[in-house]
């Protein structure tokens, strides 16, 4: 799956799920955003390319006017760029959680490589400067 940073991108690509209106409107539509936004969508979906065949997968939304869908995709597929913007995010506070726990772990090789006495006199002293002044 291809994550768009352009919503007007992915809806030019190809759709590969056909949806009827109540009033007859046809909608064109991606099954992996639909899919990926409701378990009862990704249903309806896996039925209907059973029954028809994957290259024509129509979903009949009766009992629904064509704004109302129409709305409903629009926030479909605004929720699912959002979603890939988050995970870029989530990605990037990975990376940098990473860097911290690399940089502690060579603060620690350095601390480990000194010698013994001269890390327990550091201490120390960060020890009874940090008690002295808190009296």
């Amino acid at each position: 799956m291809v994550l768009y940073a352009d919503l007007d991108a992915l809806r030019a690509s190809a759709a590969d799920v056909r949806i009827v209106t109540s009033d007859g409107q046809t909608i064109a539509a991606h099954s992996y955003v639909l899919a990926s936004a409701s378990p009862v969508l990704e249903r309806m979906i896996h039925r209907a390319r059973r029954g028809w065949g994957a290259a024509d997968c129509t979903v009949a939304v009766f009992g629904v006017p064509s704004d109302a869908v129409i709305a409903f995709l629009h926030l479909l597929y605004s929720s699912s760029h959002f979603r890939a913007k988050m995970q870029a995010e989530k990605a990037d506070k990975t990376w940098r959680l990473l860097v911290k726990k690399v940089r502690r772990a060579r603060a620690m090789v350095s601390l480990a490589n000194r010698q013994v006495p001269e890390v327990v006199a550091m201490s120390w002293v960060k020890y009874s400067s940090s008690k002295w002044a808190r009296n």
